[in-house]
């Protein structure tokens, strides 16, 4: 009776261990495919650790990475493969090491919070459909590894099981808000006091942009413009921010202008069909693949006056 029980147990570990090697290993695969979506460019989860994630996010719509000095830190993500393999190895020699596979995890849940933060920014700012649509599944699969290597290595301590399943994705979404927070603080100088350096139709700005957006780019990139339209579109993105849209209806391209905070209040009463004067900075302009526009971005935007 008692060899039999013994038995059982030693089962019961060969199994588990099996289960976690393979974890490791498909998380091991996932960590190297694609897990967004991005126009036409397929990111993926190594490309944080390597910088490709901002040079990606600069390229298409004119985002980099808001703190490279602390660009460093990502390589921590590269603990991901490396440690699934760690893993796969253990288990060939027939060792376990639960904290190795529950790190893995842990891990790999901060690292889908960076991405399904920044992407759903993205959609926020109408440069990406929606996330549902960006969310590859090769993610899909990583985080479902991610979730049952930390449930089968910490399954018989609740509370640790608990803590690693929510300190990853909560201290990622901590201070993927506070840089946000410093990176809208730093954006919104006001820009009232300030003389624009160009005033122009807002119909007149997208030709010209569409037209050449290489030079368009080079002659306005960092101005203060004044642009007189017609409001085409109101996006209520959340509770703080509006997204006021100018576009040419023949060819869909169009101006966004982000309003938020303190000037989120001075457009909460605007309807599509009002005409406007919004003074902002011009902070670049990018073609999307997908919809065949083009979308100019504006910053530190602020309602000059509305004609009635």
């Amino acid at each position: 009776m008692a060899k039999n029980t013994s038995n059982t147990a030693t089962t019961k570990r060969t199994f588990s261990a099996k289960t976690l090697a393979s974890l490791s290993a498909l998380l091991f695969i996932g960590s190297c495919m694609p897990w967004v979506l991005w126009e036409t460019e397929k990111v993926a989860s190594y490309h944080f650790a390597t910088g490709q994630f901002f040079v990606t996010a600069k390229s298409l719509f004119n985002i980099d990475n808001p703190v490279p000095e602390l660009s460093f830190v990502n390589n921590i993500f590269w603990l991901i493969p490396v440690l699934a393999l760690a893993a796969i190895v253990l288990d060939v020699l027939k060792k376990k090491n639960i904290w190795l596979t529950a790190i893995t995890g842990v891990l790999a849940l901060s690292l889908a919070t960076v991405f399904v933060l920044f992407t759903d920014l993205l959609v926020t700012m109408g440069y990406v459909k929606s996330l549902k649509v960006a969310l590859l599944p090769f993610f899909y699969l990583s985080v479902f590894c991610a979730v049952l290597l930390i449930v089968l290595s910490l399954k018989h301590n609740i509370f640790l099981l608990i803590t690693a399943l929510v300190i990853g994705p909560f201290a990622t979404w901590a201070g993927f808000a506070f840089v946000t927070n410093q990176e809208m603080n730093k954006t919104f100088e006001g820009t009232e006091s300030l003389k624009p350096d160009y005033t122009v139709n807002a119909l007149d700005l997208i030709k010209e942009v569409s037209a050449n957006d290489t030079a368009s780019n080079k002659k306005y990139s960092g101005k203060i413009l004044e642009v007189n339209g017609a409001v085409t579109s109101i996006e209520n993105a959340n509770d703080s921010t509006i997204n006021i849209q100018m576009a040419d209806t023949t060819t869909g391209s169009y101006i966004v202008f982000p309003f938020y905070n303190k000037t989120f209040e001075q457009v909460k009463a605007l309807k599509e069909g009002d005409q406007i004067s919004v003074k902002g900075a011009f902070s670049g302009s990018m073609y999307s693949e997908i919809l065949e526009t083009t979308i100019i971005n504006f910053e530190r935007n602020t309602l000059n006056k509305q004609n009635k």
